[in-house]
């Protein structure tokens, strides 16, 4: 009698849990959370009311047989549902993510990738009980040993200060996310726009010449590594080295703002940094509020010693 009263009680247990996990199932199918991640916890619960209720099951339906038979047919299954909870739990799968950082209005999980790409860090939003994804604040292998976020609503950024440590190495960084989106910021730092550093390449098909600039623009000094290589580049009769690179600092030009043209015919803003030095003359055109071109104006001369054209677009290398 106290063992029906008992499986009646895990049967009623069971069919409530499986109830809410379905309508978690449902109501939270976008991808939000419960708060602290409650709806991984009712999955949880429901699986195990439901391997209890099956064993209790199971032992009511073989109690005629013998007792060697009832404990192979009731443990075969309990080992087999073991040995799968071990492998999905080895690969992650079972495991919840990992929440690295949060305050009353928000909160950011590690979510593991189940193979070999880095995990997310990912941004929620916290809306009564729930937790709504808003997006990914990058990806790494491992969490941070301490990670801040600060939310600048006013200039729509968000900055992230975190510490790491990894085979013995310690490192800070700082990163700056826009807070619309999520986009990351490469090439600006949000906090003051005269402060700025960026990777950009350019490359032609035709005659296989390959750029790189790396800047840094520390309010009207741009300082720049330029690197050009002409290893796969054919020049009929004429002896050129194989590659060069540049260093130097230019300044911004002073006066009235300057336009480029996009390859649509739509104008935008620039600020030109001039470079002469050494016989050398370059203008790097920079696109003045996201930094996302840059266009290398060399004079003629310059342009025949190193081998370039006259006028290089670049783009961000990111």
């Amino acid at each position: 009698m106290i063992t029906k009263i008992k499986q009646r009680i895990i049967e009623v247990i069971a069919i409530v849990l499986l109830l809410v996990a379905f309508l978690c199932l449902i109501f939270l199918r976008d991808g939000s959370h419960l708060v602290y991640q409650m709806d991984v916890w009712i999955y949880y619960a429901a699986f195990v009311s439901v391997v209890v209720y099956g064993i209790f099951w199971l032992h009511y339906a073989v109690r005629k047989l013998h007792w060697a038979l009832q404990t192979l047919i009731v443990l075969a299954p309990i080992f087999i549902l073991l040995f799968y909870a071990y492998v999905f739990a080895s690969i992650g799968i079972l495991g919840r993510d990992t929440r690295i950082w949060s305050n009353d209005q928000y909160v950011v999980y590690h979510e593991p990738n189940h193979f070999i790409d880095d995990g997310l860090f990912v941004l929620y939003k916290r809306m009564g009980i729930t937790e709504k994804p808003c997006y990914t604040l990058g990806c790494e292998f491992f969490d941070p040993d301490k990670i801040e976020y600060y939310f600048d609503e006013k200039r729509d950024f968000i900055r992230e200060e975190a510490d790491w440590t990894f085979d013995g190495n310690s490192w800070h960084t700082t990163k700056f996310y826009r807070l619309s989106d999520g986009e990351l910021y490469t090439h600006q730092n949000p906090m003051d726009s005269s402060l700025w550093r960026g990777g950009y390449y350019a490359y032609d098909k035709q005659s296989s010449l390959s750029q790189q600039l790396e800047v840094e623009v520390v309010r009207d000094t741009l300082i720049f590594n330029y690197y050009i290589d002409l290893r796969e580049v054919k020049f009929e009769g004429i002896e050129v080295e194989k590659e060069y690179t540049l260093k130097g600092r230019a300044f911004l030009k002073k006066g009235d703002a300057e336009t480029d043209v996009d390859a649509r015919g739509n104008a935008f803003l620039v600020d030109e940094y001039v470079y002469n030095e050494g016989g050398d003359y370059f203008a790097f055109r920079v696109q003045a509020v996201k930094h996302d071109k840059i266009r290398v104006v060399a004079d003629d001369t310059t342009a025949v010693r190193y081998h370039i054209p006259t006028s290089t677009t670049f783009a961000p290398k990111w």
